[in-house]
């Protein structure tokens, strides 16, 4: 969650200095001198709360708290007034304002408030989140199990159908979508929360990635796909979490197999690098024919919820390449994206390896 503020008061002298005191806070904050300038800042770019006087010429902190309930639910605010009344606080309650300060306040008493509003803000975002991915992403592969779970077995003739080896590895590939889609909403929690630790321990990248493409080889069949692996010994461990790299590796991979279009080709291939800012790193490439990612998009593609205009009609939560970004640089790594449209697309994965330790 980003957390940003606009400040709205029609005091010139106040908004800035309240911005210039909140920036110092950590926090990306932006001001406006009146309800007006105010209200084209929202508009053009919807911040995460806006603190807003209440008492302004020409448009008012209601009209404000009005637009704001109306067309930004996900936007939290703060009322700040000179004109204390029991009126206008009910008013403001009614409006569903997070707090309500009355001049002159203790900047932190603001600031206390700032981060019980951006508290509830994220915890609102994470539960909304879980709807979305129980709702959309979930319930499709749960039914789909639930579906061939009952064709194993005739009801009427309690005979073992023919084709129970295939039901059963469709039940466990859509077992295994449903704990990928779980993992990476924890993991994506964690990072949103700014929890996300890693536990580092000495770990073979090149085995971690033989173990994700087995884990990914019968959707590539499905498909028809041609996987084509070149895994290079590295011959040094990388001090890793081991759990979170393999759900990035997953996720890479999952990705490459849902855009590779049926008969194409995806190749994996590890190696040593010389990283000009890691220094000696290890670097997953994952490359795919298919559709590709537009250049406008590029740079958004590891955006929470980011789909792309070749995404349209592909089932997922849109946490995958989110998660990818906030593994790697957990790690000290990065991940890094290029693409030719109606071609091919690669995603690198980067990770600077343990000089220490040997692998023997």
């Amino acid at each position: 969650m980003e957390k940003t503020i606009l400040v709205i008061d029609d005091e010139q002298r106040l908004a800035e200095s309240l911005a210039a005191l909140l920036r110092e806070e950590g926090y990306d904050v932006d001001a406006a001198v009146g309800g007006r300038e105010g209200l084209r800042k929202i508009q053009e770019n919807p911040p995460a709360l806006v603190i807003t006087d209440l008492r302004m010429p020409e448009i008012d902190g209601f009209q404000i708290m009005d637009y704001v309930s109306k067309n930004l639910p996900g936007t939290a605010l703060i009322v700040i007034t000179g004109h204390a009344s029991t009126q206008s606080a009910i008013e403001a309650i009614h409006q569903r304002v997070a707090d309500y300060l009355t001049k002159p306040f203790e900047f932190d008493y603001l600031v206390a408030s700032i981060e019980k509003v951006f508290a509830q803000v994220e915890a609102d975002e994470l539960r909304r989140d879980m709807i979305r991915m129980i709702s959309h992403d979930i319930k499709v592969p749960l039914n789909s199990i639930m579906g061939f779970a009952q064709f194993i077995v005739d009801r009427k003739t309690g005979q073992i159908s023919p084709k129970a080896a295939d039901y059963a590895e469709k039940i466990v590939l859509n077992s295994q979508r449903i704990l990928g889609l779980l993992d990476n909403y924890l993991t994506h929690a964690r990072a949103e929360s700014g929890r996300l630790e890693i536990m580092p321990q000495p770990m073979s990248l090149e085995g971690a990635v033989e173990e994700a493409v087995k884990l990914m080889t019968s959707e590539f069949h499905r498909k028809s796909i041609d996987l084509r692996t070149d895994i290079v010994r590295i011959g040094k461990w990388i001090g890793a979490d081991e759990h979170l790299v393999f759900r990035a590796l997953a996720n890479l991979l999952n990705n490459a197999a849902k855009y590779t279009p049926e008969g194409g080709w995806t190749s994996v291939s590890v190696g040593p690098v010389t990283d000009p800012e890691i220094g000696a790193a290890a670097r997953v490439a994952i490359e795919n024919s298919g559709p590709g990612i537009e250049a406008r998009d590029l740079s958004r593609v590891f955006d929470k919820y980011r789909r792309s205009a070749s995404s349209r009609g592909m089932e997922g939560a849109g946490l995958g390449l989110y998660v990818v970004k906030h593994v790697a640089e957990a790690h000290g790594g990065r991940i890094e994206v290029e693409s030719e449209p109606n071609v091919r697309t690669c995603f690198r994965l980067i990770l600077p390896l343990d000089t220490k330790a040997e692998t023997g």
